[in-house]
């Protein structure tokens, strides 16, 4: 599965669906690796437009699965496929259950930050500011946590320049798409 997911993460689709049928037999047996292999059959199908059967994927993995952590993914990537599907309603149900899921304990701070500047960014596109801040200021405490990764820190202040833009804070967006950079 950890090559499946290194191969969907450099745009290797056909790589990447190779190793998932190769991980079929191994993840039968064990429900965790099952709901992983399911999540990642729908990350898959999303990310090379297929985004009927990622849900159907994403449903199957959630049906089987009861560890918050992986819920919170799987609820996290099927709201990714509603956002950019642009069914806001759902998406927002979707992030909000991945972050009910995913909060305590938090299991994996770079997922929690990744699905709030998701869910900012909604926020954003619905008008809701605040709401989007309060995720923002989330994200950006976890962020420090974690110093030595540098693409997490420049996906926070993309997301940052992103609300400065929708915002009409232009200044506020060069400097924070300038930090990005670099």
């Amino acid at each position: 599965l950890t090559s499946a997911q290194q191969a969907l993460a450099s745009y290797s689709f056909e790589r990447c669906l190779q190793w998932l049928k190769h991980a079929m037999p191994e993840c039968q047996a064990d429900p965790v690796k099952r709901c992983l292999l399911l999540n990642n059959l729908g990350v898959y199908h999303r990310k090379s437009g297929n985004p009927e059967k990622a849900a159907r994927f994403f449903e199957q993995a959630l049906q089987d699965c009861e560890l918050g952590w992986l819920r919170g993914r799987i609820f996290a990537n099927w709201g990714v496929l509603e956002h950019r599907r642009g069914n806001l309603v759902s998406a927002r149900r979707l992030y909000q259950d991945a972050l009910n899921c995913s909060s305590e304990p938090l299991e994996d701070e770079k997922a929690v930050v990744r699905l709030c500047i998701n869910f900012a960014w909604l926020h954003v596109q619905q008008e809701r500011g605040v709401q989007a801040d309060t995720l923002l200021r989330r994200a950006r405490s976890l962020v420090a946590r974690h110093p030595e990764d540098a693409m997490l820190e420049c996906r926070y202040h993309l997301a940052i320049g992103r609300a400065a833009v929708a915002g009409k804070r232009l200044a506020k967006a060069e400097m924070d798409c300038l930090q990005a950079s670099r």
